[in-house]
């Protein structure tokens, strides 16, 4: 999966985020949305999926087999988007292998990437190196209110609160060496104003917030391109602040909520230019976070419930993949077990398979090789084809009999001929397959499986056979065919 494809795939996840919580903001704890963003984030940076049958991805990819009336042998999926557009010309449309990636490496679009990947990053870092030498002039902030708060709030880091002439507004940074810096001019006679400040940073450091803004920034970063992330990135800062907010009011008590929020206007009169990597007391949207202190509820056992089904809905309806079919890019050649249309009976499939096929084999005409769409066989000069596969388009099809195992060609990048392999590449081909289906079969004896039912055995070189049966085989230049069927 590659950055274009993880992009894609978080953007429909955001999308449906943003939609739950304009609707359910004041209605579920505000860690819901913290654990959904978290989500987004591992979709944006974690290069591969779990695939999922219940998936957004995969209810898309059926509806779409069943008003094209196609197969899926060779159709690209929403979770598998790949560089179609760039297979070189003779290969058959939708067939991709390994060769169907760009050959230029240095290509403008991931030069154009790498620079604003580059400048995204350097701006986050310049202003956190100039922020933190602005905070190297604070000073220990040192008082019986401090001494008392610190032994009250002990944790395993050493926390340090110091004041700062530079800041208007409270704010908290550092990972492993957490720092709380006060404004200069903090009222030290108001306690209840400062067990709030201190709390809200109190929590910000336990729960490694500063953590979660380096991650939120790094993937911005490298999907610096995709609106919608700058969507996430706004709107996870937000939900950091909510949560500490709302963790505030239930350590004080609801009847804290109208205090809290002068606190907060309060400081948003004093607020300054904010880093972007820093925790602040003071953020933007003040108004959503004031709303949402007033609106705070009780937690219950059904709210907590709900927010549980709706991360577990969320995520197993848009942080999963299609379940893919095609065993990669690979073009496959026979039916497989389970429905994949939907409600499509098996011969139905397996003809619109057969017709992809076919579409698929039309290349490969001029050269002799034919495809027969009524019995799924393939015929090079009226000889039957045991195995054929073109390396560079990543097609072919493999069957337990034939006369001759075939191999595509290509010149200067393009298909130029159909060729034989050798008698002795044939014969040892041939002996692979029958020592494989011999231990298949001894595989099904010992284990009682009878024949004709579904047989899936995992274990070692028997697992990888019996996972790549009816599908395209594998093929190097001088081994002749891998696949052993």
């Amino acid at each position: 999966m590659d950055v274009l494809q993880m992009s894609l795939s978080a953007a429909v996840l955001i999308i449906a985020i943003v939609i739950i919580r304009g609707l359910s903001l004041h209605k579920l704890p505000k860690k819901t949305f913290l654990i959904l963003w978290g989500v987004v984030v591992c979709r944006l940076l974690v290069p591969f999926s779990v695939p999922s049958r219940f998936s957004f991805f995969t209810g898309v990819d059926v509806l779409k087999r069943i008003f094209s009336g196609t197969a899926g042998m060779y159709d690209i999926g929403m979770s598998d988007l790949s560089f179609a557009e760039q297979q070189p010309s003779g290969v058959a449309s939708g067939a991709l292998g390994v060769s169907g990636l760009p050959t230029a490496f240095f290509s403008p679009v991931l030069i154009i990437w790498l620079a604003g990947m580059g400048a995204s990053a350097l701006f986050f870092i310049a202003t956190y190196i100039r922020w933190l030498r602005e905070f190297q002039t604070s000073l220990p902030a040192q008082n019986d209110f401090i001494d008392t708060w610190l032994r009250e709030h002990p944790m395993r880091r050493h926390v340090q609160i110091r004041q700062c002439d530079k800041i208007q507004a409270p704010l908290t940074y550092g990972v492993f060496r957490p720092v709380v810096l006060l404004p200069k001019t903090t009222d030290w006679t108001d306690e209840a104003r400062l067990r709030y400040i201190l709390t809200h940073e109190y929590v910000h450091i336990k729960r490694f917030d500063a953590l979660t803004k380096l991650l939120l920034a790094s993937a911005l970063c490298v999907h610096w391109f995709n609106p919608l992330v700058w969507v996430m990135y706004v709107l996870a800062n937000r939900d950091i602040e909510l949560s500490c907010d709302e963790t505030v009011v239930r350590t004080h008590g609801e009847t804290t909520r109208s205090a809290y929020a002068m606190t907060l206007i309060v400081m948003e009169e004093k607020k300054s230019k904010i880093a972007p990597l820093f925790n602040s007391f003071s953020k933007n949207a003040i108004e959503e976070r004031i709303t949402a202190i007033m609106k705070m509820k009780k937690v219950t056992a059904l709210g907590v419930t709900a927010a549980l089904l709706l991360v577990g809905g969320t995520l197993t309806a848009f942080a999963t993949s299609a379940v893919n079919v095609n065993s990669g890019s690979a073009l496959a050649t026979a039916t497989e077990s389970g429905s994949w249309s939907g409600g499509l009976m098996e011969k139905e499939q397996e003809a619109q398979q057969r017709k992809a096929m076919a579409k698929a084999m039309k290349v490969y005409e001029p050269f002799g090789l034919t495809y027969d769409e009524k019995t799924g066989e393939l015929f090079y000069q009226r000889t039957k084809v045991r195995d054929f596969y073109d390396e560079q388009a990543g097609v072919g099809q493999s069957m337990t009999d034939g006369s001759v195992d075939l191999y595509a060609a290509y010149k200067n990048g393009k298909l130029a001929g159909i060729n034989k392999r050798s008698q002795a590449e044939f014969d040892r081909n041939t002996a692979e397959k029958e020592a494989v289906e011999k231990e298949i079969a001894e595989k099904r004896k010992e284990l009682g499986v009878p024949d004709g039912a579904d047989f899936s055995y995992e274990d070692d070189s028997i697992s990888n056979m019996q996972s790549t049966a009816d599908t395209v085989s594998t093929s190097d230049t001088e081994g002749g065919l891998v696949d052993l069927r």
